[in-house]
């Protein structure tokens, strides 16, 4: 599960910064 996380997470990085920052917080 915490590696498909993970690399939804990098995809939501890369797609839109922004928004993935906003979620981390």
């Amino acid at each position: 599960m915490s590696a498909i996380t993970a690399i939804l997470n990098n995809i939501a990085e890369h797609s839109m910064p922004a928004v993935a920052s906003q979620t981390r917080l």
